[in-house]
């Protein structure tokens, strides 16, 4: 046999068990997704399809056609704020954010967001899973994710079904349903056979104060960091500085390429030198004077493993710290 070949045997009458699209192709029948699978289902357990009081998305709310006469997408503050993958990922429901009118936010009455609810990506990295925060306005969902609401009376909550599909295990059972190549996608059939896991009422219960407290550490971090940053920059004279908007700069040869190195126009923006000036007037060291700075490994390296000690990339980094792997 060779190294690292993996092979699945499944019985015919087993092919279509968990399988609404009669897939019949290896990645499906992954030992890691059949094992899953069966340790969920030696214990007691529902289809989500069952606990779901509604499933529903952005394109619920009518033709293509009628869309496009009754919804845009603003930039600017309106009435409704559009909730995309983006916002969720940083936890960021201000800045740099989307929005839609009142007419469209009533238009679009099939997705409209009141909180609390499981919003699962489409597409991109599909599956992905995010509980929707309470924001006390109205909220419009973005066009790639799906929304769920629970039953009132189901047998599990918002957030235990939320913190199950963020497990190993929750992934892979997500994953095991996942289409296509380029882009993955994951369909509302797919989504109604995922199985629920049901444990007590009172187990439930503790998870639900865990992740309170968890939410609540965590806001009180970040307005600790807001608190520090905004002391900094008061201590630097810059809390009220605002960057030049000149959209125009003129460099002589030896100021620019000359000394740089550098020909593209993001460099020379004048907002950077506004910036640079303004620090300038504070005692100031170049990084590379204050620490090492060690060269990152090449990509391909022999040093790079899936075991062993983890290391951190720059897409792991965040304002708030060191992103989790997944």
């Amino acid at each position: 046999m060779m190294s690292g070949l993996e092979i699945s045997e499944i019985k015919l009458s087993e092919l279509i068990i968990d399988n609404e699209k009669y897939r019949f192709d290896s990645e499906f029948f992954q030992k890691i997704y059949i094992d899953t699978y069966t340790a969920i289902k030696k214990h007691s357990f529902k289809q989500l399809s069952a606990l779901i009081d509604v499933l529903t998305d952005f394109h619920a709310n009518g033709s293509y056609e009628s869309i496009a006469q009754n919804f845009s997408l603003l930039d600017d503050p309106n009435y409704a704020y559009m909730v995309r993958s983006t916002d969720l990922e940083k936890s960021n429901y201000i800045n740099d954010v989307k929005y839609v009118s009142e007419h469209s936010y009533n238009f679009l009455a099939k997705s409209k967001v009141l909180g609390g609810e499981l919003l699962i990506n489409k597409i991109g990295s599909p599956g992905r899973t995010y509980l929707m925060p309470t924001l006390n306005r109205p909220v419009s969902l973005g066009m790639n994710l799906f929304m769920i609401r629970l039953k009132n009376n189901s047998l599990v909550n918002n957030i235990f079904v939320w913190l199950f599909l963020n497990t190993s295990l929750g992934k892979h059972v997500i994953n095991r349903k996942v289409n296509g190549t380029v882009p993955l996608t994951i369909d509302k059939e797919a989504i109604k056979s995922l199985p629920i896991p049901i444990v007590s009422v009172k187990f439930q219960k503790y998870l639900k104060h865990i992740v309170n407290r968890a939410e609540s550490i965590l806001n009180d971090s970040k307005a600790l960091y807001s608190a520090a940053e905004s002391r900094l920059l008061s201590a630097l004279g810059m809390d009220n500085f605002t960057p030049s908007a000149e959209p125009v700069a003129v460099k002589s040869f030896s100021e620019s390429f000359g000394t740089s190195g550098r020909l593209d126009a993001e460099y020379y923006q004048q907002k950077y030198d506004s910036l640079f000036h303004k620090i300038g007037k504070h005692a100031c060291k170049r990084l590379g004077d204050l620490v090492k700075i060690e060269k990152s490994i090449e990509p391909g390296s022999d040093f790079y493993s899936d075991d062993g000690i983890p290391f951190v990339r720059v897409s792991d980094i965040t304002k708030f710290g060191i992103q989790q792997p997944d």
